[in-house]
């Protein structure tokens, strides 16, 4: 990002402005669909991660809707050792924080809040 002289919520507008309008340079442009795929595969990490443990939930017990207030403590173990809990916790990491972090610094950055829109400005979400 630094030799495109671009930021992360730049290299979001660019992604989504550039094939319009031409603006940004073909190496911001490529960053940015860079960008987008490093968040596609850390999605698609993410739910493998959720099925991975919904799998183990259904052959070792311990889905958190069915345990009772003194089963947090003894859960279920991995062949390995670990709890169930241990898995849970780290379900929800994701690979790349700060690309996410910057998809949100974006959003509140460029102006897209909705409830801020007034009311016959053609939002899609407030009308």
């Amino acid at each position: 990002m630094e030799r495109a002289e671009c930021t992360p919520a730049e290299l979001i507008t660019i992604q989504n402005d550039a094939a319009d309008s031409g603006k940004g340079s073909q190496q911001a442009y490529s960053l940015a669909l860079v960008r987008e795929a490093m968040l596609r595969f850390d999605a698609s990490v993410l739910g493998w991660k959720k099925s991975h443990l919904i799998m183990v939930w259904s052959q070792l017990g311990g889905q958190p809707g069915l345990r009772h207030d003194n089963e947090q403590t003894d859960q279920p173990r991995s062949l390995g050792g670990r709890s169930v809990s241990t898995m849970e916790a780290r379900s929800d990491f994701v690979l790349f924080p700060e690309l996410w972090r910057a998809s949100e610094q974006a959003y509140w950055s460029l102006g897209t809040r909705h409830d801020e829109a007034p009311k016959g400005s053609g939002c899609p979400v407030t009308g």
